[in-house]
């Protein structure tokens, strides 16, 4: 039911992001026709030899993330039993922070090339998929997800992440300080989840 749930909000977000988009200002005509313009070049200057590397490049990506998650989740397993650790522990530190990497590298290079909302909504977009999309599939699929202490812990951590940055939107601005108190909000998960091992 709380696979359905977040489905159902993840569904909620994507259609408020559409209508919020439809909303904002109309793009000046001219740059529309510019964008529009450079896309018909490109798509004449493709050939079928070219999109069908394409095509095939795609499929042999999928496969490869399939079997890197397969592969994942079997050497997350020996991991957990070679070494002992819980396996919340290894999904809520070592997990995340090694799929996070991905994110760290686009919002750095989003800052050096001075398009910082790139990089963020890239982080925040993958964060809500996750929290919706993905976590109502594991929930249908799973059908009972046990909640523990250290996953209720994390949850009052993400929350107040949550509604940190819900008051910080209003003001529209980072800093110094901000990062300080994000900062804190990292060493609390992090000592939550070490003292859980």
């Amino acid at each position: 039911m709380f696979g359905f749930i977040s489905i159902g909000l993840y569904i909620l977000y994507l259609f408020k992001t559409i209508r919020h988009a439809s909303k904002e200002e109309e793009i000046e005509v001219v740059e529309m026709n510019k964008v529009l313009e450079s896309i018909t070049e490109n798509i004449e200057k493709t050939n079928k030899k070219v999109k069908i590397k394409m095509v095939l490049v795609v499929k042999l990506g999928l496969i490869f993330i399939v079997l890197g998650g397969e592969l994942l989740v079997f050497s997350a397993e020996k991991l957990i039993e070679i070494t002992g650790i819980s396996e919340e522990f290894f999904g809520f530190v070592i997990l995340a922070f090694v799929t996070k990497i991905e994110e760290l590298t686009l919002v750095f290079k989003s800052i050096k090339k001075e398009s910082v909302e790139i990089g963020l909504g890239g982080m925040i977009g993958k964060i809500i998929w996750n929290l919706s999309f993905t976590f109502g599939v594991s929930g249908i699929i799973a059908m009972n997800i046990n909640f523990s202490l250290i996953l209720l812990l994390n949850w009052l951590i993400l929350l107040g992440l949550i509604l940190y940055y819900h008051f910080k939107s209003t003001k529209k601005s980072l800093n110094r300080k901000d990062a300080i108190i994000l900062t804190i909000f990292l060493l609390m998960f992090l000592l939550i989840n070490f003292f859980k091992v």
